[in-house]
């Protein structure tokens, strides 16, 4: 095997075609060449989908089916085990519904090459509409300790890059949390003083929509249980409040704000450019 990095794709039943064509394009695009893309089919997918990635015509790209829907963390677990197999030193993840600048990988592999005792490195990104257009930015810490993920996780799960020694040392997803696991994956691996680094550049966009504002307020159950896990007295109890007031703010309200908040932000950077 020549490549040591694989990118990990998922995609479920309710991507859209357009989106997935995209995602893999800007893949397929990038500047740094030595990589395979390892695409996770979770469950039965719309045939127009299906018909697409039997097309694909790349002899770097695999597809891995699998019959039943059995969530993210499953998944990429098997994902996992498949990379070690297959003798991968580096995995990389990406959401099917974003798109990547084609200097993403080239930058991070760089920068986890020159950053021997950096086991996972994210980056900057951008939130986007979906018709593509730029809506905010989102900025992570540059070195991530255990504190900044007290309010929320700090790195932008889909931009990340993993040494697959990583999972050797803080273990696999948690396959039993529905959503969230990378914050609990965090967690654990801060613990463990794991040194988790992002790039400060958005060399990630992210795609919103309602459906995305949806699933963040349902997270919120998910990510209380697992501070539970991990945090004690005060510092739990601290880091509950944002989750508690997203739960008890009414959806349309909560989709109002957060869509305000994103309009604030493109307004300001504007008036800086």
């Amino acid at each position: 095997m020549e490549n040591k990095l694989v990118i990990f794709l998922p995609v479920y039943h309710n991507d859209k075609l357009d989106y997935i064509i995209q995602a893999i394009k800007s893949l397929h695009n990038q500047e740094y060449k030595s990589f395979d893309i390892l695409v996770l089919v979770d469950g039965l997918i719309n045939q127009n989908i299906h018909d697409f990635l039997t097309t694909i015509e790349d002899s770097r790209t695999c597809i891995s089916n699998f019959d039943k829907n059995r969530g993210l963390a499953a998944i990429l677990n098997d994902g996992i085990e498949y990379s070690k197999q297959k003798g991968y030193e580096f995995i990389g993840r990406m959401d099917a519904d974003d798109i990547i600048p084609s200097n993403r990988l080239l930058q991070q592999m760089n920068y986890l090459n020159t950053h021997p005792s950096v086991s996972v490195v994210g980056t900057n990104g951008y939130l986007i509409d979906e018709k593509g257009n730029i809506v905010s930015e989102k900025r992570m810490k540059p070195v991530i300790k255990l504190k900044d993920l007290y309010f929320r996780p700090m790195v932008i799960h889909a931009s990340v890059i993993f040494r697959t020694e990583f999972f050797n040392e803080v273990g696999n997803y948690d396959s039993t949390l529905l959503r969230s696991q990378d914050y609990d994956l965090w967690f654990r691996a801060l613990k463990k003083k794991v040194v988790i680094h992002n790039i400060q550049e958005p060399l990630y966009y992210i795609r919103i929509n309602n459906n995305l504002i949806k699933r963040r307020k349902e997270e919120q159950y998910i990510n209380l249980s697992i501070k539970k896990r991990h945090l004690k007295g005060f510092n739990l109890i601290i880091s509950t409040i944002p989750n508690v007031l997203i739960i008890i703010l009414p959806a349309k309200i909560f989709q109002i704000a957060v869509k305000a908040v994103f309009l604030v932000k493109h307004i300001f950077k504007n008036k800086r450019v």
